[in-house]
């Protein structure tokens, strides 16, 4: 093979090397925009909770424990058995005969367990908010529950 060549191949191979590494790198470095609203947040309210409780007085973490641990449980099974209405949806939508009333009456617990999830999650904020002392209830709930905005940004031109 001639020098030419070789030469050619060469400065082919390194160009497309920097053109790769330009990809990989640029992906690492450009995160999303989310214009003037804060990340998204990383798991459900309970992990918003615990991260939240890092910065209470050990106090204030005591009472955020108990609260939770009074709640949970009930939480917790409202949410299992959404989960199951959740997969007998699915077999209903997907067997071959369709049901559509036994798809309304799992609609109609689904909808009264999430709203009964609701009203446990705003016990649980009412109670934590009402034994905390005012320091700390300030602290957590600016970390648990920060302001966001609940309107769509408008479009851009």
């Amino acid at each position: 093979m001639s020098k030419r060549k070789l030469f050619v191949i060469f400065v082919t191979s390194i160009l497309l090397n920097v053109f790769l590494i330009g990809i990989v790198v640029s992906c690492y470095m450009v995160k999303p925009n989310n214009g003037n609203h804060p990340p998204p947040r990383h798991g459900g309210p309970a992990a918003q909770f615990e991260r939240a409780k890092e910065f209470l007085s050990e106090d204030g973490k005591s009472i955020v424990d108990e609260v939770l641990s009074q709640q949970g449980t009930n939480m917790r099974g409202n949410m299992h058995e959404i989960g199951g209405l959740q997969r007998e949806a699915h077999d209903v939508l997907t067997a071959d005969n369709f049901e559509p009333k036994r798809l309304n009456d799992i609609h109609d617990k689904m909808h009264s367990n999430s709203v009964g999830v609701k009203e446990q999650m705003s016990q649980t904020i009412y109670d934590i908010a009402a034994k905390l002392s005012d320091e700390d209830r300030i602290k957590f709930f600016d970390k648990a529950l920060p302001d966001r905005p609940h309107h769509r940004p408008p479009p851009r031109r």
